[in-house]
């Protein structure tokens, strides 16, 4: 559950701190009460950091202890509940007479974050019920890191980098992002129209998202997978981070598939519109309808930011069009799949049954209606340029004198 992470609750104006979650009660629609822990028996411990990590220099009184800090008047040892949104250490008072924690008035750092930047994370247990969905001043997170994030950006790096040692650097007037030759995108996975129509190689639809065209376009990539979509992954937990991100990956290549079927392509960056997406597709969840989490005055402030965050990043990325063998329609479809994957998956944050259930059917008739008759379109009435089935030639005669290829996978 949540150990000693802090939780606040209100009563008589003010806000009283527990250790875990059996330290507060609320008796139906009632007042949240505080519950006293039982005092812990008193003990000796060695020389050295207290149990809690704390620095102690003791000497034994009696069968209790002295502590550089963290003592209560009766001289046992105050358990500290962690550190306050002001970085300071909290502590609750265990002595005899069972008194709660002090309240700001007298002394106690507990002033409410004023920013989106204080954050805490609960375990699957937790989240969604229990001190998670109290009015708090805290934004909890599912995740200490995000897990896919890192090791997506780990396998970029890392298939760049055999791509630009096995197959050379292009020129730079060849492909200015400083990376490999063009046929090597198509060789290794990029969108390829052709060879997915004629010869049925549906697996390009996902495998583009590993690729980039050079170091500049995965850097530029990395950054924003890295920083917003990682706290994503962070608030989603992995797993529905990765469905989100695949269809996305899935969005973004069909609509190019669609709409550009003469260009080959590469790049996360219409993985990442899913994922921002599927973002704005929670937020409406949450706005438009009740649902099961209540996080108060910070959660809101925090879904205002990340909504703005959103946007500017949808702009920036949105400039990557401007780099080779990245498509704007790609963009386009990448966002309109996370949106709609997005309506499925948070639809079970809504109390009512009857939205859940509209909701979710929603959203998945368009998902499932919009793979179906994109598929069927695409096999049916798309025809891709047929030079794009020998890339090398093709690029020969696209590009001056000179242009080679000698790297297949």
């Amino acid at each position: 559950m949540l150990g000693r992470l802090v939780a606040n609750a209100k009563k008589g104006g003010k806000r009283i701190l527990s250790t875990t979650t059996s330290d507060i009660e609320n008796s139906g629609d009632g007042p949240i009460s505080y519950i006293p822990p039982a005092a812990p028996p008193a003990q000796t411990l060695a020389a050295g950091d207290d149990e809690f990590g704390d620095a102690v220099s003791r000497t034994e009184v009696g069968q209790g202890m002295e502590s550089s800090k963290g003592m209560n008047s009766t001289g046992t040892h105050a358990p500290r509940l962690g550190n306050d949104s002001g970085g300071d250490a909290m502590y609750q008072s265990m002595g005899g007479d069972q008194t709660p924690p002090v309240s700001p008035k007298e002394g106690m750092n507990t002033h409410r974050p004023t920013s989106a930047t204080s954050f805490d994370y609960a375990d699957d247990d937790s989240y969604g019920g229990g001190l998670a969905a109290v009015d708090s001043d805290y934004y909890y997170v599912k995740q200490k890191f995000g897990y896919l994030s890192i090791g997506l950006s780990t396998t970029q790096l890392f298939v760049l980098a055999v791509q630009m040692l096995l197959c050379g650097v292009a020129p730079f007037d060849v492909n200015p992002m400083i990376g490999p030759y063009p046929d090597v995108l198509s060789e290794w996975g990029g969108r390829n129209t052709y060879m997915i129509v004629e010869r049925l190689q549906i697996w390009r639809l996902i495998t583009p998202c590993v690729l980039h065209t050079g170091v500049i376009h995965l850097l530029c990539n990395v950054a924003v997978q890295l920083e917003t979509a990682a706290f994503f992954e962070r608030e989603w937990g992995s797993l529905r981070w990765g469905v989100l991100y695949l269809s996305g990956v899935f969005g973004c290549n069909m609509a190019g598939c669609l709409l550009s079927p003469d260009q080959i392509s590469v790049g996360s960056s219409g993985a990442l519109m899913g994922i921002f997406g599927a973002k704005l597709a929670e937020v409406a969840t949450m706005s438009l309808f009740q649902t099961k989490l209540r996080r108060g005055e910070l959660g809101n402030l925090v879904r205002l930011e990340q909504v703005g965050g959103v946007m500017c990043a949808v702009l920036v990325v949105g400039l990557f069009t401007l780099i080779p063998f990245v498509d704007l329609s790609g963009h386009f479809g990448g966002l309109c799949g996370g949106f709609v994957s997005g309506v499925v998956l948070f639809s079970g944050r809504l109390r009512s049954l009857f939205l859940k259930f509209f909701w979710s059917l929603a959203g998945i008739v368009l998902f499932v209606f919009g793979c179906i008759y994109s598929l069927i379109y695409l096999f049916q009435n798309v025809q891709a340029n047929e030079e794009l089935g020998d890339v090398c030639e093709y690029f020969r005669r696209l590009y001056a004198e000179g242009y080679n290829c000698e790297c297949y996978v």
